[in-house]
């Protein structure tokens, strides 16, 4: 039998002016309910969710055989939910009323998709998703423009959306452990990243638009099928960290050199000649490289 459970209230909640239900009896009563009533016994409470209508923080782990119910909606305060290691199959359509939540962690479910509606979550600045069984993402999900960071690893995403491209603000993504074939164009859409990570996937080529991501730091792609790199890569002028370890290349564009600010290079399980690693070594004097 499926419960509707809101179980680890600890210090991580914060409710009106207390910060745990240890310190407020109606809480700790209304957590004691859900953890051990049925779902029909829920219904016929004399408790309800909208009791806990200023609550800011909610998290929700190690939990299994779970629902939340569709009444998650009406905690219109909410600024973090936590759901880690639940088991959850699915999120309510109502989790779009959640209008001030900046923080959402789904890490560790058996999520295969996202709520159609996750766009209106309009405040939302941080978004993981890691470990779950999604093959793609909503249209809707490009209209997050307030997101920064998106962790979407260990996932089974072989596409992006189009819509994709419009997450002005994204600063991080992470994508590791996916099934992609290739790097999606609309990436290239995102110039405000700083952070891009798609080790673990089965991507055999880099396009020459990578080199619009002019604001890059860190570009994670070991782990592919990748046989060069483009000579665009050169306009990444502040990319600091470089990782391609375990990928098919030979060498490198001589372009690298224009990579002033690059301080670390992974080129690790590459069949890399000596003598192309000398050429290498004098492009980037002052990198810090692993073969």
């Amino acid at each position: 039998m499926k419960r509707y459970i809101l179980f680890v209230f600890t210090l991580s909640i914060s409710f009106g002016l207390f910060t745990s239900c240890r310190t407020n009896p109606q809480l700790l009563e209304l957590q004691t309910w859900l953890s051990e009533h049925s779902d029909d016994e829920y219904n016929r409470n004399n408790f309800t969710i909208k009791e806990l209508k200023n609550l800011r923080d909610l998290s929700i782990s190690g939990q299994k055989n779970i629902h939340l119910p569709e009444s998650i909606g009406e905690l219109t305060k909410l600024e973090t939910l936590s759901l880690h290691e639940n088991e959850l199959a699915s999120l309510p359509e109502s989790i779009k009323k959640l209008e001030n939540l900046e923080n959402l962690f789904l890490t560790s479910n058996q999520l295969k998709s996202l709520p159609e509606d996750i766009g209106d979550l309009k405040k939302l600045e941080e978004l993981s998703v890691e470990d779950n069984l999604l093959t793609t993402l909503p249209e809707s999900i490009g209209q997050l423009k307030s997101l920064i960071n998106l962790d979407l690893t260990m996932n089974h995403i072989t596409n992006l959306p189009n819509s994709f491209g419009q997450l002005d603000n994204l600063k991080r993504l992470d994508l590791n452990f996916n099934q992609l074939t290739d790097l999606p164009k609309v990436i290239t859409q995102l110039t405000n990243l700083e952070y891009l990570f798609f080790d673990y996937n089965q991507i055999e080529i880099l396009p020459e638009s990578i080199g619009q991501l002019l604001g890059i730091k860190a570009l994670g792609f070991s782990n592919n099928q990748i046989k060069s790199l483009p000579e665009s890569i050169s306009q990444l002028t502040n990319l600091k960290s470089l990782s391609v370890a375990n990928n098919r290349l030979t060498s490198l564009p001589d372009s690298i050199s224009l990579l002033e600010n690059l301080e670390y290079l992974d080129l690790s399980g590459n069949k890399i000649s000596q003598k192309e690693k000398d050429k290498i070594k004098k492009l980037l004097p002052n990198c810090t490289i692993y073969y």
